[in-house]
């Protein structure tokens, strides 16, 4: 008579466990959750920005500190006012992302640092003379 009783112990746990399961796959279809596949889409604005600004920027001019603190520390200069970020895809032979940090001043002139994004947002290159002189590289390979 003991036998059959010990033998059951385990379908309590098991009871409860399959039960945890169900209620969780069922808030999970109630609430629903991000869609973290983006099979051919794009990344948006914010992670190419994100990937901008925790490239490492000249080691040697800014000791190891990320391109997003290095602007954060010199600009805006004196007179001007910062525009933001934008990005746009890159079109034609050249993949990935175009990000641009501008700045402008009341007489209407823009100074801005432009950076090429890689598809994957795992390589940062500068795209013109202000991006370089922050990161010490050169442009994209292929650009």
């Amino acid at each position: 008579m003991d036998a059959p009783r010990q033998r059951s112990h385990w379908l309590i746990p098991a009871t409860i466990l399959v039960v945890a399961v169900l209620l969780l796959v069922a808030l999970h279809e109630l609430v629903g959750g991000p869609d973290l596949s983006l099979p051919g889409g794009s990344p948006p604005d914010e992670a190419v920005v994100e990937a901008v600004r925790t490239a490492p920027a000249d080691p040697f001019r800014y000791g190891g500190r990320t391109v997003g603190d290095v602007l954060n520390r010199i600009e805006p200069r004196t007179g001007w006012a910062d525009a933001g970020w934008s990005v746009r895809a890159l079109t034609g032979d050249q993949d990935g992302y175009r990000a641009e940090r501008s700045y402008i001043r009341k007489d209407g002139a823009k100074r801005s640092y432009d950076f090429t994004v890689g598809p994957d947002l795992d390589r940062v290159w500068p795209a013109n003379g202000l991006a370089r002189s922050l990161m010490h590289q050169g442009p994209r390979p292929d650009s």
